[in-house]
């Protein structure tokens, strides 16, 4: 072994090295600044695609979906609430005619209430940090 190293003791034919000299040397010989960095490339590499795998298979599963589908699965949902709330000052009206004007307003604000919370609903980073699995 002719890396620049010093044994620390020799005994008839045999060296003695220090370790941590030695193993970088025997570990590293041969290998270029070039090699090293395509190796941390090739790492990274793998890695970032175990990532996307794994993504993929969150979503295959169901386990997650894309903002874009939560939007427009919520969308629609809020979309039917409305057009009940919207009906319940009529039904209410219709299902107990002794009601008067004044008791179908106050049913038409607490719906318009209802109404305006569910328009506001949004999806951010902020509720996920609050409710965690």
């Amino acid at each position: 072994m002719d890396a620049g190293l010093k044994p620390i003791e020799v005994q008839d034919k045999s060296h003695f090295y220090e370790s941590k000299q030695v193993l970088p040397a025997l570990y590293g010989a041969g290998r270029t600044d070039n090699d090293i960095d395509l190796t941390r490339e090739q790492a990274e590499l793998t890695r970032e695609r175990k990532i996307k795998l794994a993504r993929e298979n969150e979503i295959e599963t169901g386990r997650v979906a894309p903002v874009e589908v939560l939007t427009d699965a919520l969308v629609n949902v809020l979309k039917q609430q409305v057009a009940i709330f919207n009906s319940l000052p009529n039904e209410v009206k219709h299902a107990c005619p002794a009601i008067n004007a004044r008791e179908i307003e106050i049913i038409k604000r607490s719906v318009a209430k209802t109404r305006n919370l569910a328009a506001d609903v949004t999806l951010s980073k902020e509720f996920y940090t609050k409710h965690p699995k």
